[in-house]
């Protein structure tokens, strides 16, 4: 499969060092390629800009800036720089602050404030070393770089934003663009980051090669070469050999999650789809779902010989659309934990997941896909919702090595632990904020596994399925007022486009 490797930063600091050692490379011949890669995509980015303002800490981050100055001050371009600071003497950061003060003036100058007129503001404040608190003497410099009129562009990582999680400290820069160096960082792509990064760019400084080969990354980026997975049915292919996908949930009330995960299920390409409902919730889903079976679930003789039936020939079973939590729900829960087989794939969502929070003890198989919220996140680990979002990563792992099954842990940069690996979705826009769009998303996992794909690959192909036609719908009709219905047909279109 192909994907970008993401890192923690302290794994790119020290494979930095040795790629330093092992090719040779003098440490500031390095520093003046990230500022020239910095140059480069500035230019790009901004090819009308006059005048740049550059914030600069102490460390290195700030001797990327430094270069930066310099090069813009070669080009014509005015420049102020906010230095917070010296650098120590005899670093990399010092030799660069001293060739942009070999220059002569007017082009250049120094200041303690931001300016108010400026095209474009640089932060080289603080990068990877993300540790600011309350109390920070920077505070109110970042406070005035985010609601400064000028774009921030940052370098490396917002300052303040932590490279590993992607949890914000107190205070934090909002950048518009993150130029990132050699490899990414993992914390730039999930959770509170989406606020701060913007559009991310890779500079890799013509190392990423060779540091991807050397050091096993600590997760990765899918993208949509994941698609690219997605098999052509076979010319004699009918119904039967698509699989078959049981949806169980649509309690009183709740008909609408159910309709719209079968209704996903059928537009993802699942050969035949059962829906299994609360006998309140049957004339509902059955007039939205025509194409698919509908069944009152009932927990009587009959109807429990009907619903074992179509259990023990499904290859995909869902269970949590609109399933509450009362009586029927666990009987429901019950009914399917106890008929589960092993060659079946069972995903489960929403309130089953509740359900299951509140039972000790209990642990799945490989063959088996969860999908919670960060609210479900927290009550399946009984913590904190701020515990899951200061760590999406570890809340991942940790619910993975709980239960033994393929995590999907929803949200902005969603990510999935399979147990050997993470994996970032980055697709996907805040319309998808909205009722239903997990249920659309159980469905389309759901027809991938009916269809054969294992569990790891249907969690991260049904992922991007579902965060990229969020995003083309969006693209066409606005990301306010997306409904969760309306990206069933992109995922179609992109079913068929990429299946070869």
């Amino acid at each position: 499969m192909s994907v970008n490797a993401l890192y923690f930063a302290d794994t790119v600091r020290r494979g930095e060092l040795s790629l330093i050692n092992d090719l040779n490379i003098p440490s500031y011949a390095l520093m003046e390629k990230a500022g020239t890669q910095l140059w480069q995509n500035i230019t790009e980015l901004y090819p009308e800009i006059k005048h740049l303002t550059i914030v600069c800490g102490k460390g290195n981050n700030a001797g990327d800036g430094y270069v930066l100055a310099r090069l813009a001050v070669n080009a014509g371009k005015t420049v102020v720089i906010v230095n917070t600071g010296e650098p120590k003497s005899g670093s990399d950061a010092a030799t660069a602050k001293s060739n942009l003060d070999a220059l002569s003036p007017p082009h250049f100058s120094y200041q303690a404030t931001l300016p108010h007129q400026t095209d474009l503001i640089i932060d080289a404040l603080i990068g990877t070393g993300f540790e600011l608190r309350a109390d920070s003497p920077f505070q109110q410099l970042i406070a005035a770089m985010n609601n400064h009129r000028a774009p921030t562009l940052a370098v490396d990582v917002p300052s303040g934003l932590n490279p590993d999680t992607g949890y914000p400290q107190a205070v934090c820069v909002k950048a518009k663009h993150t130029i990132t160096f050699i490899v990414y960082k993992q914390g730039l792509f999930t959770g509170k980051a989406r606020d701060y990064c913007g559009d991310i760019i890779l500079a890799d400084l013509d190392l990423r090669l060779q540091f991807e080969l050397l050091y096993p990354s600590d997760a990765d980026l899918a993208t949509d070469k994941v698609l690219g997975l997605l098999k052509q049915r076979d010319e004699t292919a009918h119904k039967g050999s698509n699989g078959r996908a049981v949806i169980i949930g649509g309690n009183r009330s709740y008909a609408g999650a159910a309709s719209l995960a079968t209704k996903a299920a059928s537009f993802c390409g699942a050969g035949l789809v059962s829906c299994c409902v609360h006998p309140d919730s049957v004339a509902i889903v059955a007039s939205n779902n025509i194409e698919s079976m509908c069944h009152s679930l009932l927990f009587n003789s009959d109807s429990n010989h009907r619903i074992n039936k179509l259990l023990t020939k499904a290859n995909a079973i869902v269970i949590g659309p609109g399933l509450d939590q009362d009586e029927w729900a666990q009987q429901s829960l019950d009914l399917v934990i106890s008929s589960i087989k092993p060659e079946q794939t069972l995903i489960i969502d929403a309130d089953a997941l509740n359900l299951i929070a509140k039972r000790e003890n209990i642990r799945f198989s490989h063959n088996v896909i969860i999908t919670p919220h960060p609210g479900e996140a927290a009550r399946l680990l009984n913590c904190s919702l701020d515990e899951i979002d200061k760590n999406r990563f570890l809340a991942c792992k940790r619910i993975q090595q709980k239960y033994g099954c393929t995590v999907i842990l929803k949200g902005p940069g969603t990510v999935i632990f399979d147990g050997f690996k993470h994996f970032v979705c980055h697709a996907g826009n805040p319309g998808m904020a909205s009722g239903g769009m997990g249920d659309v998303l159980t469905g389309v996992i759901a027809a991938l596994s009916a269809q054969g794909y294992p569990p790891e690959l249907a969690a991260q192909i049904g992922v991007c399925l579902h965060s990229m036609a969020a995003d083309k719908a969006a693209n066409q009709q606005g990301q306010i007022g997306l409904l969760a219905s309306e990206i069933m047909p992109y995922i179609r279109e992109l079913i068929n486009i990429n299946a070869n």
